[in-house]
């Protein structure tokens, strides 16, 4: 039998683990988060025989897959607040290690770069203190999701899509990313599949007659839209469905018009994250980790694939040839 010997790349992403535990070690003393308490009470429920009260309390705004994440967290580390961070901290890791070798494949610089960025601004460490994993887990499934759809793999795309909105609802707003499939029809397949994703998702918890997601209503906290309606304005589910026409329809039109382009599967879900948050009504600091999880795999995958993006950049910048 051949024995396994690391590479390079294996000893870096274990160096990186290792710094990622150290910070979460520091980042969990004398840090207790009330959202996952709450979300791992709620994924403890769903896995009981009282499953049909999942969502009794109208505050839960975190839809399955988030509910079950916390409660396998919290029965795998407990409450010790170092095993627990060690632990979300540590999957996050992993898997922005797995999202950056699926793009652009074993670069050493630009896996450190994407990991150690996200240590220093913030999306490892907030994926414990604030108990989210919605945030950086939805803009990585966006990501693969608009790979899948710029290579006409809609049905992937639109499942993915589907599956980020099985963290928090606004995963769906996605199906941006869906036109960047080679045709509207087929983009409009997509976002069926990625409508009955999410169907399947809560319609049991729907049926069983104690579903109160829908009855919560925020109030204008911050973020830009203050400015307009003033601080404490309510903010109800009729509003959210104006926030998610408006961000589908000017980060779709985006994502048509740049679909040829090896750049859009970053900027498109980039850009939704953006739109949407423009119009958020709390505008809570880890709300702008979809973007810089994508900002830093889209910086590591431009390093990485440099000479192309060269050679692009002299091509676009050429006077065009007279006809």
């Amino acid at each position: 039998m051949r024995r396994f010997r690391p590479g390079r790349f294996e000893l870096v992403a274990l160096a990186l683990l290792a710094a990622t535990a150290a910070d979460a070690v520091g980042t969990s003393r004398g840090w207790h988060n009330p959202d996952f308490a709450r979300f791992a009470a709620a994924g403890s429920t769903m896995l009981s025989g009282g499953w049909a009260h999942t969502f009794h309390d109208p505050w839960i705004q975190a839809a399955p897959l988030e509910l079950l994440t916390a409660a396998v967290f919290h029965g795998l580390a407990g409450w010790s607040p170092a095993a627990l961070a060690i632990a979300t901290e540590g999957a996050l890791c992993v898997a922005l290690m797995a999202t950056l070798r699926t793009v652009v494949g074993r670069h050493l610089l630009p896996l450190t770069l994407v990991v150690a960025g996200a240590l220093v601004l913030g999306p490892l460490p907030d994926v414990y203190t604030t108990g989210h994993f919605a945030e950086p887990v939805v803009g990585i499934l966006w990501l693969l999701a608009a790979r899948h759809a710029r290579a006409g793999r809609v049905g992937w795309a639109g499942l993915l899509v589907g599956l980020s909105a099985g963290f928090e609802l606004w995963g769906v707003l996605g199906v941006t990313v869906l036109a960047l499939g080679p045709s509207l029809r087929r983009s409009a397949l997509g976002a069926a599949i990625a409508a009955g994703t999410v169907a399947l998702l809560l319609a049991p918890f729907a049926l069983a007659g104690d579903f109160h997601m829908f009855d919560w209503q925020w109030h204008v906290e911050g973020g830009p839209i203050h400015l307009l309606v003033g601080v404490g304005h309510p903010f109800g589910w009729p509003f959210r469905l104006l926030q998610a026409v408006a961000t589908v329809g000017l980060a779709g039109g985006l994502a048509r018009l740049m679909r040829r382009s090896p750049a859009s599967i970053f900027v498109v879900p980039a850009a939704t994250t953006v739109v949407r948050l423009l119009l958020d009504p709390l505008g809570l600091f880890y709300y702008w980790d979809p973007v810089i999880v994508l900002a830093l795999l889209g910086t590591a995958t431009a390093f990485a694939r440099r000479d192309l993006v060269l050679a692009w950049a002299r091509s676009a910048a050429a006077p065009a040839a007279p006809s």
